[in-house]
C-alpha cells in the first residue's frame, strides 16, 4: 500500500511540473504597436518665415500605442562619446517577467531642453499617382525625436489598456506610450516641417513614418506609415493646353434638347470645372438642368451658379461630392456635363449657335490644385433645331392630306402663309420646299408613295 501512494505521489509531481513547464513555454511577449494616426496629419499649414527665402510645410503628427504591451524605453547611465545615452527597450511577457534590448539613443534636445528618443519619426512628400497610387519620395525632413509620453488617452476599450497612464515626464531617463494612450507633437513645434522650396504646385502625398529605422520591437509594423493627398499651392498655376469643346448636333427636335460638353484636362482636377455658355439664335430658349451621369465626371456634382433667362446664358459648376473631403479628377478627356434644355418657341428650323460666355461673372474655367485658369482651347458648338413631329403637315393640322399639299402650292405661288414648320412642308426633305414637294405628297396620299420624311436643314 505504501510502494503504490509513492507511485501516486510521484505521478502527481510529475503532472505538476509538466503543467508549469507548459504553463511557462506558453508566455508571450506583450509587445507594443506604435501607428501614425493619420487624423493628425490633417492639421498642415505651408509657411515662408522658419528659413528667409525658403518655404516649409509645417504638419502635426500623432503616434499611438494599440498593442499588447507598453512602449517602454531606458536609458543607461553611462554617456556616449556623441553625448547619447543608449537606450534599452523593455519588453514585458504574460508571466509578469520581462527582457531588454538594445533599441536606439536617448539625446537632450538642444531646442526643447528636455530628453527626446532619436529618429522617432520621419516626414515625406511622395508622388501622387493616378489610381490613388503611391509614387517616389520628392522631397522629406530629417528624421525628427520625440519625448514619448502618454499625453492623452486614445482607446480605453483596447485590451490591456491603462486608463491611468503611465509616461508623464520629459526629464526622465524613463520614456515610452502607454497601451491606449497617444503622443502627439504639433506643428508649431521645431521640426515638425519639410522644405517644399523646390517642389511644384500640384497634387502629392504627405507621409509620416514612425520609427523609420526600426529601432523597436513591435507587434505590427504595417502601420507605421499614413499619409493623406495634399494640394502644395506653391507657385503660380501654369496655363496647360487644355480645352473645352461644346458638342455640335446636326439636327435636334424642337422640344427637349441634350447638349454635351466634353473637356480635356491634363493636370489632376481637385475642384472641378466651370462652364459658362449663352445660345444664340431666334429660338427662345428654356435651360431646364444639367447633369454628369453617365459621363467621366459622374462622381461629380453640379450647381447652377448663374443664369439669364433673356439671354439665354447659364453657368454651371462641377464640385467634388459634398460628402467627400478630398476628391479629385484625374487627367484625360471626354464629356463632362450635359446641358438639358427645352425651345419654347422655335417657327421653323433654326441654326442655334452654342458659345462658351461669361455668365453672371462667371466664365468656363479649370480648377486645379493651386487656382483656377481659363483653357486655351475653347470651342464652340452649334445645332440646328427642327419643328417635324409630323413630316408632310405643311399646315401643322395634325395629320398628312391633300389639304397640305394644296398649302405648298398657295405658298409657293399665290404668297399664301409661310408653314409654321418648314421642315414639315419640305416634304421630300431635299433641303427646300418647291413644287417637287406637292408632287411628292400627291404620289404618298393617292399612289402609296413613300413616306414624307424631315430634313436636316431647310432652305
Amino acid at each position: 500500500m505504501k510502494r503504490n501512494t509513492g507511485k501516486i505521489v510521484l505521478a502527481l509531481l510529475a503532472l505538476f511540473a509538466s503543467n508549469c513547464i507548459a504553463a511557462a513555454s506558453e508566455a508571450v511577449d506583450l509587445l507594443p504597436d506604435i501607428l501614425v494616426e493619420q487624423e493628425y496629419l490633417f492639421d498642415n499649414e505651408i509657411v515662408s518665415y522658419i528659413d528667409s527665402g525658403r518655404v516649409h510645410i509645417r504638419l502635426s503628427n500623432g503616434t499611438a500605442n494599440i498593442g499588447d504591451g507598453k512602449l517602454f524605453l531606458r536609458g543607461l547611465d553611462t554617456v556616449n562619446a556623441d553625448s547619447t545615452r543608449t537606450v534599452m527597450q523593455r519588453i514585458f511577457r504574460s508571466d509578469s517577467t520581462w527582457f531588454e534590448r538594445e533599441a536606439g539613443r536617448f539625446l537632450l534636445h538642444p531646442t526643447h531642453g528636455h530628453i527626446h528618443f532619436e529618429n522617432w519619426a520621419i516626414y515625406r512628400i511622395r508622388k501622387y499617382l493616378p489610381g490613388e497610387g503611391v509614387g517616389d519620395i520628392v522631397t522629406e525632413g530629417r528624421k525628427t525625436s520625440f519625448c514619448l509620453t502618454d499625453l492623452f488617452l486614445y482607446d480605453s476599450t483596447i485590451p490591456n489598456a491603462n486608463p491611468l497612464g503611465e509616461f508623464f515626464n520629459c526629464e526622465s531617463e524613463i520614456q515610452g506610450i502607454s497601451v491606449g494612450w497617444i503622443d502627439i507633437y504639433s506643428k508649431q513645434l521645431i521640426d515638425q516641417w519639410i522644405d517644399i522650396t523646390d517642389v511644384p504646385g500640384g497634387l502629392y502625398w504627405l507621409e509620416s513614418e514612425v520609427d523609420p529605422d526600426h529601432l523597436l520591437l513591435e507587434k505590427d509594423t504595417a502601420n507605421n506609415i499614413a499619409r493623406i493627398p495634399i494640394n502644395l499651392c506653391i507657385n503660380d498655376v501654369t496655363v496647360l493646353p487644355d480645352r473645352m469643346r461644346i458638342e455640335s448636333i446636326v439636327f435636334a427636335p424642337v422640344s427637349s434638347i441634350a447638349l454635351q460638353v466634353y473637356a480635356t484636362n491634363t493636370s489632376v482636377l481637385t475642384n472641378g470645372m466651370t462652364i459658362a455658355f449663352t445660345l444664340n439664335g431666334p429660338a427662345i430658349f428654356q435651360i431646364d438642368s444639367a447633369s454628369t451621369a453617365g459621363l467621366r465626371t459622374s462622381a461629380f456634382r453640379t450647381d447652377l451658379v448663374a443664369i439669364d433667362p433673356f439671354t439665354s446664358s447659364a453657368a454651371f459648376v462641377i464640385l467634388p461630392p459634398q460628402d467627400s473631403s478630398f476628391f479629385f479628377l484625374a487627367p484625360g478627356s471626354g464629356p463632362v456635363l450635359t446641358i438639358y434644355f427645352t425651345v419654347l418657341d422655335s417657327a421653323n428650323t433654326t441654326p442655334v449657335s452654342v458659345e462658351f460666355a461669361t455668365t453672371g461673372g462667371y466664365g468656363s474655367e479649370i480648377s486645379v490644385p493651386c487656382g483656377a485658369y481659363t483653357p486655351p482651347i475653347l470651342i464652340n458648338g452649334s445645332l440646328a433645331i427642327y419643328c417635324c413631329s409630323l413630316p408632310g403637315d405643311a399646315d401643322s393640322g395634325g395629320d398628312v392630306d391633300v389639304g397640305d399639299a394644296t398649302f405648298i402650292v398657295s405658298y409657293i405661288f399665290a404668297g399664301g402663309q409661310i408653314p409654321s414648320c418648314l421642315g414639315q412642308a419640305d416634304a421630300d426633305g431635299g433641303g427646300d420646299i418647291n413644287v417637287a414637294d406637292v408632287a411628292y405628297l400627291v404620289k404618298y396620299i393617292f399612289s402609296d408613295g413613300d413616306d414624307p420624311v424631315c430634313p436636316l436643314t431647310v432652305q
